[in-house]
């Protein structure tokens, strides 16, 4: 049963990982379901309380990550978070049709139309469009970076 568990773990491990890349998916909640699942399902033994702590707080700051970074690039580019929300929901959609690439124009294509219909010039709502890609582009990367460090200490706790 514990290999089932095991199973389970890992898929949601890596689903977090995916999921990391795609902007309105949960991926770093995923990866610590996951783990929560296996330590549950281990009678709360491996991985021990101290690396099962160090990977939920991983955890904890990708969601973080997740939430933080990309209102923060919009607050710095000028852009709303209203704005930021669409372009986040336009760029999942984007993802399922056109892949990593649909990620880059739903942003910046959703943050300068916007802007421009809430009455920015085009070279703001550009440099709004450009600051508020590069901000979930870095989400993007620091969450799957730390979900995959999530999925190595989980592996790491499996051989200690």
């Amino acid at each position: 049963m514990t290999s089932l568990y095991l199973f389970a773990a890992l898929a949601l491990l890596l689903i977090g990982i995916v999921g990391s890349i795609v902007p309105s998916l949960p991926g770093p909640l995923f990866s610590v379901i996951g783990v929560f699942l296996y330590w549950w399902s281990t009678g709360y033994s491996t991985p021990g309380p101290i690396l099962f702590g160090v990977i939920i707080f991983t955890g904890i700051f990708a969601i973080a990550v997740d939430y933080i970074a990309t209102y923060i690039g919009a607050d710095k580019s000028g852009a709303s978070q209203k704005t930021a929300l669409m372009a986040g929901i336009a760029a999942g959609l984007l993802f399922l049709f056109t892949g990593p690439f649909g990620i880059i124009i739903g942003v910046a294509g959703v943050v300068f139309l916007r802007e421009i219909m809430l009455g920015k010039d085009s070279e703001k709502a550009f440099q709004s469009s450009i600051t508020t890609t590069m901000a979930l582009l870095s989400s993007i990367f620091a969450k799957v970076a730390l979900t995959f460090v999530m999925l190595l200490l989980f592996l790491l706790s499996l051989t200690i």
